[in-house]
């Protein structure tokens, strides 16, 4: 029951996910949407990583809920990716100030000091031939920077890597008041 219970929710995020071609903002806990990201991530994290959730209490936020999603997953695919064996991936989050911090971390190779001024830039992999866009990172800080964020990474050869995503809680504010009013 616990399996069948795990793949209706799976088969429900992947639908919500897949059915959100148009752009909408919603009013999001972003706690909720890590947890879709890591059930939809779920077979690729698996057999990889330990999974550790340290959410704060955060908010409610409009934003696009889909286009976050995938943001979130190309970190959780780069983060696995960066795990050589078994490892640990932390999802942290927090409000400061007018911001919520998302913070994707693992315990992974780590990025050089050469390849960070160029991990965000598109068509930049350090993946073999066929293994990867470039994308992914790109990805996500275009829809950071869309929300009115930043992103941010902090690395360390062999010791791992982590994101830190900050969006602004007022980005949308003009719009939360046009729907209450």
């Amino acid at each position: 029951m616990e399996g069948l219970g795990r793949v209706q929710k799976l088969v429900e995020d992947l639908t919500e996910f897949s059915s959100s071609e148009r752009r909408e903002i919603v009013e999001e806990d972003i706690n909720d949407l890590l947890d879709r990201a890591l059930n939809l991530a779920s077979n690729e994290l698996r057999f990889k990583a330990e999974i550790v959730k340290q959410y704060g209490t955060v908010p409610k936020m409009l934003c696009d809920s889909s286009q976050l999603m995938q943001a979130f997953l190309n970190l959780l695919f780069n983060a696995v990716e960066s795990i050589e064996s078994k490892g640990t991936i932390t999802l942290r989050t927090r409000t400061h100030s007018s911001m919520i911090w998302v913070d994707i971390a693992d315990s992974g190779l780590g990025i050089s000091d050469d390849d960070l001024g160029k991990i965000f830039n598109p068509f930049f992999t350090t993946k073999t031939l066929g293994n990867g866009s470039g994308l992914g990172l790109h990805q996500a800080q275009t829809v950071v920077e869309s929300h009115s964020g930043r992103t941010t990474v902090m690395s360390k050869l062999g010791r791992g890597t982590t994101f830190r995503l900050m969006l602004p809680l007022d980005r949308f504010a003009d719009m939360r008041a046009e729907s209450l009013g």
